[in-house]
Formats: C-alpha cells, sequence, structure tokens
C-alpha cells in the first residue's frame, strides 16, 4: 500500500506540472489561475489522501533535486548587462521595492518573534519571497535549515495573500494607483504584442534538454561542500544553494547558454515538481495551524510594502505603469510579469519586467539569508 501511494504520489509531481504548463502555453487557463497556484492546490488535495511518513525521505530528495534546478535554470538567463535596456526608472522602482522588503520583514518578524519560534529564519525568508519570488522563498528556508511545515506554510500564506493582491492588481490596481502616480505614455499595444510570443514548453525538447544538462552541471560542482568534513549539515546545505546560485549567473552571464536552450522554461517545470511535492509532503493540521498564524504577518507585510513604495515612487517621479510592474517583478517573480503587463497594455515592459524578476532571483539567496542574520543579531539586543 506504501509502495502504491509513493507511486501515486510520484505521478502527481511529474504529472501535473507537465499539463498545467501546457494548458498555460495554449492559454486554456483563466487569468486568476496561475499553473504555480494549480500545483500547489492539486499537490495540496492530494496530501488529504496519500500523505504517507514513510514517503517523506524519497519526496524531500526530489523537493531539493527540482529546486536546485529550477534555480540554477532560471539564474542561466540572468543578464546583468542588459539592466540598462531595461530604463532607470523600471531598475530604481526595483530596488526601492526589495530594499522596503528587508526593511519591513526584519521589523514584522522582530515584532512576532514571541509567537514564531523561526522568526529570524522567517524574515529571510520573506525578504527572498518579495525579492524575487517564491523560488527564493524555499531555496532561503531550506539554506537555513527551515522545517518542511514553516516553508509550507509560508508558501500556502503567500499563495492566499497574493491571490488577493494580483487579483487587486490585475482588476482596480492601475486606477488605484492613479491615484498617487502619474499614467506615463500611452503605447501602441497591438503592434508591440506583434513581437512578444509566449513560449510554449517542450516546443524544442533538444533545446531543453542541453538546458537542463547544464543545470545539473551546475548542481553536481555545487554539492561539492557535502564532501567536506567538519562542516555542519545545514551550512553545508546554504553554501550548496549560494553557490548554485552564483556559478549559474557567472554562467548566464557568457555565450555558454544560448536563448534557444529554454532554461527559463524548463525551470518553471521544476519549480512546478517542487511546489506540487512539497504540497503532497505536508502534514495539513500543522499546516493550518502555522498559515494561520502567519497571515497576518503577510497581509501587514504587503500593505507595508506597497504603500511605502507608492511614497517613495511618487517621490522621485515614477510612472505607475513602472511601478506596479516592478512592484510585481519583487513580489511575485517571472510567472506574473505577463499578467500585469497585460493589464496595463503595456508590453514593451514585458522584457524589463522579466529581467528584473530574474535579477531579483539571482539576488534574493544571499539578500535573504543576509536579511535572516541581522533580524537574529537585533533580536539578541532587544
Amino acid at each position: 500500500m506504501e509502495i502504491f501511494r509513493l507511486i501515486i504520489a510520484l505521478l502527481i509531481c511529474f504529472g501535473v506540472p507537465y499539463l498545467s504548463m501546457v494548458l498555460d502555453s495554449k492559454n486554456r487557463l483563466p487569468n486568476w489561475l496561475n499553473p504555480i497556484i494549480l500545483c500547489y492546490g492539486i499537490g495540496l488535495l492530494s496530501s488529504l489522501l496519500i500523505y504517507q511518513e514513510s514517503n517523506k525521505a524519497v519526496l524531500e530528495i526530489i523537493m531539493y533535486v527540482s529546486i536546485l534546478l529550477a534555480i540554477s535554470l532560471h539564474l542561466l538567463n540572468t543578464k546583468l548587462n542588459k539592466l540598462k535596456d531595461y530604463g532607470k526608472e523600471l531598475v530604481g522602482a526595483f530596488i526601492i521595492c526589495v530594499i522596503l522588503a528587508g526593511i519591513f520583514s526584519t521589523i514584522i518578524c522582530l515584532a512576532y518573534r514571541s509567537t514564531i519560534p523561526e522568526f529570524d529564519i522567517l524574515s529571510g525568508m520573506l525578504s527572498g519571497l518579495y525579492s524575487g519570488g517564491n523560488l527564493n522563498l524555499s531555496a532561503v528556508g531550506k539554506s537555513l535549515g527551515a522545517s518542511n511545515e514553516l516553508i509550507t506554510s509560508a508558501l500556502y500564506a503567500d499563495i492566499f495573500s497574493g491571490t488577493i493582491l494580483i487579483l487587486f492588481l490585475i482588476s482596480i490596481g492601475p486606477y488605484f494607483y492613479s491615484l498617487f502616480l502619474k499614467k506615463g505614455q500611452i503605447e501602441d499595444y497591438e503592434k508591440t504584442m506583434e513581437s512578444i510570443h509566449k513560449s510554449k514548453f517542450l516546443a524544442k525538447p533538444l533545446s531543453n534538454f542541453k538546458g537542463i544538462l547544464i543545470g545539473l552541471g551546475v548542481l553536481v560542482i555545487s554539492l561539492f561542500p557535502f564532501l567536506i568534513k567538519g562542516i555542519s549539515e545545514s551550512n553545508k546545505t546554504m553554501i550548496t544553494f549560494l553557490l548554485i546560485g552564483i556559478f549559474s549567473v557567472c554562467i548566464g552571464q557568457t555565450n555558454w547558454v544560448k536563448k534557444d536552450y529554454q532554461t527559463e522554461v524548463s525551470g518553471d517545470f521544476f519549480l512546478l515538481i517542487f511546489c506540487t511535492c512539497i504540497s503532497i509532503n505536508v502534514d495539513l493540521q500543522e499546516l493550518l495551524q502555522l498559515s494561520k498564524a502567519l497571515l497576518p504577518i503577510f497581509l501587514i507585510l504587503i500593505i507595508c510594502i506597497m504603500f511605502s513604495h507608492i511614497l517613495i515612487c511618487k517621490l522621485f517621479g515614477i510612472d505607475l505603469k513602472k511601478a506596479m510592474v516592478a512592484f510585481v517583478a519583487a513580489l511575485y517573480g517571472v510567472p506574473f510579469i505577463s499578467q500585469i503587463t497585460n493589464t496595463l497594455k503595456a508590453p514593451s515592459l514585458l522584457s524589463g519586467g522579466i529581467g528584473l524578476a530574474v535579477l531579483g532571483m539571482a539576488i534574493g539567496n544571499i539578500f535573504g539569508i543576509s536579511v535572516a542574520l541581522i533580524c537574529k543579531y537585533l533580536s539578541g539586543l532587544m
């Protein structure tokens, strides 16, 4: 019976991400339903039927490999020399948002330190989350040795609060932002959209395979800390995550990785595998308790970041389109950039938004770990 449940779990872990990406590439999913949300939801529902304590070890291996590959494949697309092409206002708005995420994550987690046992780790996870997306939340959590329950509950608290926020942003968000920020230039939407095509999953299997091989190579090289004696397991994990980020970003600046390798698409696939797997591999009762405790933190943090971001963007004269795209790039990462640029009818900001979101993933791990260490240090002074 246990083996049967494990087989079903594995089929779900790999099959659901594949189907969700195929449906998304064919525009069969409604605007409010992202593949990430779909995989989390199906994974959580599946855990009610097939959760088994004895299967945790196998699923955790898949979780670690998939998230490490997702990080590497996404960061292979980082082109630091293209930042100037995105425009000073867009880049500035993004940097402001990331800094605000670090500041408010520290302040709010310190305020809740008596109710959240791993408050310092959570501050780092939130800083990683709101600088490059939920991939960083998981990576920072794994790097710092957070429990699976904390990581999963944080992911679900993010899904709940983030879904409400993205629905607000793609509906009345532009009107709300227009109350504070200037609208900016009007684009020729139809003409610009002609040059933008959505990447289709596995459109070029060989290119995907080559990209995955490069990601695996980076992963193997980055695992060498586990061969060194005298280093704790948590430090080995943290060093490995950091090395993967550094190596992938460095390789991404060379000509080794070509655009047609589609490492970004493959990275999305492994990210979805991780999302599905971690949902299946969770104790739902403990998850609900932790998510309930974390939800107020997420809501307060989002509100603080958003209003402070709007205020500072107004101070620097940044228009609402750039402010909103930068905000979504920091808080949500790559998957939601096209949704916000479509809402704003600003396709010219698509590549810049995606580029900054990928940059956020590149810096998110180091940034998140740094914030966690600062939060822990400050807690000792209070």
